[in-house]
């Protein structure tokens, strides 16, 4: 009888560390999970999109308004990596603060293919042509040697003017899965370039070839 008792208190201390552990574990995920790229271009985008607005006193929220794709500074027909999660982030955001958000990219006419049902679209012919439209969010990326900055502005298309203007900046190490730092080794416009470590250039873009 005491032999079953004891095996009984052993059985139950087992099983309270083996819930300890997992309530750690599970704790411990939940930190990691702040520091992932998805919540930090979330509450990146969410800050943006209500600095912008509160900066704003002729911004009414039922005014319609169009999110661009964010693009670089040094050429503004080029995007990156990361610029379509911010696009869909700031999209969220305005409709967060209940904005009248325009999606440009809805095509007039549904598509019905043998691979599926599509309405989106980034060809000019199929979107339309009119688009009541007075205000849009503009954005444009630049990167220094540690991560990326990022300029937002809401401008009224009738004659340009900037209503609010915002800047914001994120290190590299919190967008890891998009962007890294610099080598130790770069070439850059035919020569080569040798640093005691990383990070003395710009930062790059994952997977992308410099």
């Amino acid at each position: 009888m005491r032999r079953l008792a004891l095996l009984l208190l052993i059985g139950a201390m087992c099983g309270c560390a083996a819930n300890k552990g997992r309530d750690y574990q599970f704790v411990e995920s939940m930190q990691n999970s702040k520091h992932k790229p998805v919540v930090v271009i979330h509450k990146l985008t969410q800050e943006i999109a209500t600095n912008l607005i509160e900066q704003s006193d002729l911004f009414a929220i039922d005014t319609p308004v169009v999110i661009a794709t964010p693009v670089l500074s040094n050429d503004f027909t080029s995007t990156t990596s990361l610029s379509s999660q911010l696009q869909q982030g700031l999209i969220a955001g305005f409709k967060m603060h209940g904005y009248q958000v325009i999606d440009v990219n809805v095509a007039e006419a549904l598509r019905v293919t043998s691979t599926g049902d599509f309405i989106l679209s980034r060809d000019w012919k199929l979107l339309p042509q009119d688009q009541n439209v007075e205000h849009i969010v503009v954005s444009s990326i630049d990167m220094d040697t540690r991560g990326i900055i990022i300029n937002s502005r809401i401008v009224n298309l009738t004659d340009n003017h900037v209503l609010s203007a915002v800047q914001s900046r994120t290190p590299a190490k919190m967008l890891a899965e998009y962007l890294a730092l610099s080598e130790k080794v770069v070439v850059r416009d035919g020569n080569i370039y040798r640093y005691p470590q990383r990070g003395h250039e710009n930062v790059q873009q994952v997977g992308v070839k410099q």
